[in-house]
This record gives structure tokens, sequence and C-alpha cells, in this order.
């Protein structure tokens, strides 16, 4: 990965974070190599307008299929958009990009978002070091 698109990626990452603050607690999803936060459907209005500054492109059930094939393999790897998901990512043709899963609860109560460089996923194996620097972006402790 070159310096510069972990730059990119980085002030994406670290700018979500900090804008979100005090509406999110961020932890790391395994299943998915992502951070992961979730939230009420109370904050739903400030989160979407942070995710709108910062990944441009937004797609839904029904334009996923669409989608560059590198979206596509993304969003394979998370098992597909159901009725009601979203996609956001920072780039609809960039191969490099920050991407955020939108995941309503069932309950409609809560809402679980999952943000990631795609570059984590597009690799045969991730090194353990590139998953614990986008941690750090996160806040999170990856000890």
């Amino acid at each position: 990965m070159q310096d510069s698109l972990r730059l990119v990626a980085e002030d994406i990452c670290t700018g979500i974070t900090r804008e979100t603050g005090e509406h999110l607690y961020w932890q790391w999803d395994n299943r998915f190599d992502t951070a992961l936060a979730q939230f009420n459907i109370t904050d739903e209005s400030v989160i979407r307008a942070v995710l709108d500054r910062y990944l441009s492109v937004q797609w839904d059930s029904s334009a996923a299929n669409s989608a560059p094939v590198n979206i596509q393999n993304v969003l394979s790897r998370l098992g597909g958009l159901k009725g009601g998901q979203l996609f956001w990512t920072s780039s609809a043709e960039a191969d490099e990009y920050v991407y955020c899963a939108w995941w309503p609860w069932g309950n409609g109560e809560k809402i679980s978002i999952r943000l990631a460089p795609a570059w984590l996923h597009t690799q045969n194996e991730t090194p353990e070091n590139d998953v614990h620097m986008v941690m750090r972006w996160f806040g999170i402790d990856p000890d």
C-alpha cells in the first residue's frame, strides 16, 4: 500500500472518529476486520451527516449489483446488502477506498456501522501491523 493512500484513509477514518466522538464508541470486529460502532436510531441524522461528508458515494441493495467489481468484492465479503442496509465509499472508481457498511437492527432501535479501508480486505493475508494501525485510527487499543 502506498503511503499516500494510507494517509488519505487515515484522514478519513480519524475525521469520522473525531466528528462522531460523543455519539459512538468504537470496537474491533474480528469477523470482518473492521471498526464497529452501534448507536440509537435517534443519532441517525448526525451519523449520516458525518458519513456523507467523508464518504461521497452511497450504495443501497438495489444499486449494489451495478457497483464496480472492486466494491462488489468487499460487499460480497460482508455478505451483500439487504433491504435497509447501505454502503458508503470514499470513491466509486478507485481500487483503494474507505468504506462504511450501515446495518440497521431488526428492532428498529439501533444501527451498526463498520468502517475500514478496502485494502485491509484485498490482500491474501493482512499484516497484523496494518490491522493495528487502523485500530488506532479509531481509538481502539490493539493490545
